[in-house]
């Protein structure tokens, strides 16, 4: 086998023409034509770099791209291999942040990576999911208990009702067999004379005691229900007053408030002292809005006492006409207007001129 020299090729011309695979002889119309397809390749715009397994198999490849259909021939299938359908991420839709984030999340939300936002949106998604789900599991679970607590206090009353209406029953039924039976000595009597009648009326003693003790335990029973039921909502509307006003859970004026409406409901209104635990276990007075109108029927009486209790200060002696007033008339001007402001007002009124007056009488005081 001949040695082959493996040193670089000399460089060939940018014109050279492919020659035949026969090497004989050709004429000047051949070259011509093959110098001018020699000189037309060399003016195209060279390729980029091909992949290196598109290189290795260059031959092979271009033969494959001859073959397949081109332009309108080319079907769906038909695509070039290493190219794939995708749509280009700068036409997706953007993705709203959650509606309920603050502006702040949300903005930094839109500031995150697509892949990012779809996650976190996601998560968002699943777990208000989660959260309506049993949200709506709590509802249907209320419901179900409230419908159970209404079908047992209907049942609860449909028995009660019964067993009043069978110790009627009794009663009656006995007063209708035993008429002639109405004191103890007609009981001894019947006893003596006749025992079998007497063994009937035990009878029906015994089944009324029974009777009337049951109707007993169920009032009993729906007593301490009721009391359940009115403590826990006094304790809301209790609690409702003094978040209105905390100045009653003060240690030191809490004390001097409650005698002060107490007074009031006992000295101004009448009410009598005895009647006002009956009062405060009532759902009306117990009521937080009832609590305020005390409150506040209270505290105006309050200013009105104070206003009148005021001191009134002597009117000055009339002055003739050209002589000047005497020191400090100024000031007992002022307190008689605000004692003639002071004198039929009413509420907030009533409340400043006494505060006028108050004053009024203080700078009188210091002259």
């Amino acid at each position: 086998m001949a040695d082959f020299d493996t040193s670089a090729p000399a460089e060939t011309p940018a014109f050279a023409p492919e020659l035949p695979p026969d090497t004989g002889a050709i004429s000047p119309r051949e070259a011509a034509r093959l110098m001018g397809e020699a000189r037309a390749k060399a003016q195209q715009p060279a390729e980029p770099d091909k992949p290196a397994r598109e290189r290795a198999t260059d031959g092979r490849f271009a033969k494959a791209q001859e073959s397949a259909p081109q332009g309108e021939d080319a079907g769906p299938d038909d695509q070039v291999p290493g190219e794939t359908a995708q749509d280009d991420p700068a036409e997706l839709p953007p993705i709203d942040p959650p509606r309920s984030w603050s502006k702040e999340d949300k903005e930094l939300f839109n500031s995150l990576p697509r892949e990012t936002q779809e996650r976190v949106s996601d998560r968002e998604r699943s777990r208000e999911s989660d959260f309506l789900r049993r949200q709506s599991e709590a509802t249907e679970k209320s419901k179900a208990l409230e419908a159970k607590e209404q079908a047992a206090e209907q049942a609860r009353q449909q028995y009660e009702s019964a067993a009043q209406n069978a110790l009627q029953v009794l009663q009656q039924q006995q007063a209708s067999e035993f008429a002639d039976i109405k004191t103890q000595a007609d009981v001894r009597k019947l006893a003596t004379d006749d025992p079998f009648r007497f063994a009937q009326f035990q009878a029906f003693q015994m089944q009324i005691q029974a009777q009337a003790q049951e109707v007993d335990n169920l009032n009993r029973q729906r007593q301490e229900s009721e009391r359940k039921t009115f403590d826990t909502w006094s304790k809301e509307q209790d609690d409702k007053f003094s978040k209105r006003f905390p100045e009653f859970n003060d240690p030191e004026k809490g004390p001097k408030l409650r005698t002060q409406v107490q007074t009031y409901l006992t000295k101004e209104i009448g009410v009598p002292e005895d009647k006002l635990p009956q009062l405060w276990a009532n759902h009306l007075f117990r009521d937080e809005m009832f609590q305020r109108v005390i409150y506040d029927a209270s505290r105006f009486h309050d200013a009105q006492q104070r206003a009148k209790s005021a001191v009134a200060a002597p009117k000055p002696a009339p002055q003739r006409p050209g002589v000047a007033s005497e020191k400090g008339s100024t000031t007992q001007e002022a307190i008689r207007a605000a004692q003639q402001r002071l004198n039929g007002a009413k509420g907030n009124a009533a409340l400043e001129a006494g505060v006028s007056l108050l004053r009024a009488q203080r700078a009188a005081a210091r002259r």
